[in-house]
């Protein structure tokens, strides 16, 4: 019986061991293809990156319930070679994804300007990096200048009419979808320039993102092709006062070319730090209710406190303790210490839990199954063996 349970312990010792191990491996993976991916880039095999890339994405979305910084990272670089294969409307839905997910560093602004120059939008590409100011990846320093005088090639993207193209833009920019409703926009006042509507829209989507002299250059010219009349009731002088504003929001920003690193596209990554988790254990003539709140350490690993409260046929006992653990794509593991009070008396016990996590389809919480094993300390009292099911939701 003793080496049954030793070779339980041994068991579980192991699959605990296993997962961080699993993780590193991964992780050297990873490293290992993108840098086969960006080897292609340099060697001008295009094709080739754009697959290697696509299945870097593919396999991190499945990994994890919430993307991290290094994902929003690689989602800017595919959106980068996806505009090397002129491939342009799913290297903006990309580059606006990855906007939408964290924060913009200056790797990413990168990508987006080399996005829009490989698209012969120069003074778009401008707005958002500054090579006189700004640097460029490492693996990209040699090569970026020649890639664009190679690939660069002018391409529409939008096909609708007028009106409809109009809304779209409006939609995308509602959405957050900013740089491909920037596209669309700049494309309306490209093929009609006598029209208001596109360039007061514009201007506004500029201004957002942070660039108040291209958004009052861009209303200026709206004012220009609207004349007398009115847009929704709003008569010219009312454009005219917030172009006063614009100048003057746009004298401060003055000398830095890339407002929009203090601006919208700049916001902080969201960071899980929390977890509040609520479910129940069933075991063998013992029913429980337990929570446990918690707090990341890292992106793969946090601390808790747990609190429960359990009932079996002889008595009721409440359970006071704290853990650790550790996910690696679906997969969670976690060892800790529980206190068992009952009137008059405690038991401490040592718990290890190993099983998978579910991720919501928003991320913002998960299903968990877990297999749970109570194992008494300093007492002749046999281990406790369960199965956990309950929520966990992240903040």
């Amino acid at each position: 019986m003793k080496n049954k349970r030793l070779l339980i312990i041994i068991f579980f010792s192991g699959l605990l061991l296993l997962l961080p191990c699993s993780a590193i491996y991964a992780e050297r993976q990873t490293r290992a293809s993108i840098n086969d991916a960006r080897s292609a880039v340099i060697d001008r095999k295009i094709d080739k990156a754009i697959k290697i890339y696509s299945q870097l994405v593919s396999e991190s979305a499945k990994s994890k319930s919430k993307y991290s910084y290094s994902d929003i990272s690689l989602l800017s670089e595919y959106a980068y070679v996806l505009a090397l294969g002129q491939v342009y409307e799913g290297a903006l839905m990309n580059l606006d994804r990855a906007l939408m997910l964290g924060k913009a560093d200056s790797e990413t602004m990168f990508y987006i300007s080399q996005t829009f120059a490989l698209m012969e939008y120069e003074d778009i590409a401008k707005l958002f990096w500054n090579p006189l100011k700004d640097s460029v990846p490492q693996w990209l320093a040699s090569d970026y200048k020649d890639l664009l005088e190679n690939y660069k090639t002018y391409a529409v993207i939008n096909q609708n009419e007028f009106r409809e193209a109009l809304k779209n833009a409006n939609t995308l920019a509602l959405e957050g979808q900013y740089l491909q409703s920037t596209v669309i926009y700049q494309e309306l006042i490209d093929n009609y320039p006598e029209q208001s509507l596109p360039f007061v829209g514009y201007s506004a989507l500029m201004e957002k993102l942070g660039f108040k002299s291209k958004a009052a250059e861009l209303l200026t010219h709206g004012i220009e092709a609207l004349g007398d009349k009115t847009i929704a009731d709003i008569h010219p002088d009312a454009y005219e006062k917030h172009l006063l504003e614009l100048n003057k929001k746009a004298a401060v920003n003055t000398g830095n070319t890339n407002a929009v690193s203090n601006n919208l596209l700049n916001k902080e990554k969201e960071k899980t730090t929390m977890l509040v988790y609520a479910g129940g254990m069933v075991a063998k003539s013992l029913l429980s209710l337990n929570s446990r709140f918690a707090v990341f350490v890292s992106e793969k690993i946090y601390l808790s406190i747990d609190l429960g409260l359990a009932n079996s046929k002889s008595s009721t006992n409440y359970n006071v303790g704290m853990s650790v653990f550790a996910t690696y794509k679906w997969l969670i593991a976690g060892i800790g210490l529980s206190e068992q009070l009952t009137k008059g008396s405690s038991m401490t016990s040592i718990r290890s839990s190993l099983g998978m996590s579910v991720p919501s389809k928003s991320g913002k919480s998960s299903f968990d199954l877990l297999f749970d094993v109570y194992s008494p300390t300093g007492k002749a009292v046999g281990r406790t063996y369960g199965l956990s099911i309950g929520r966990s939701f992240y903040f």
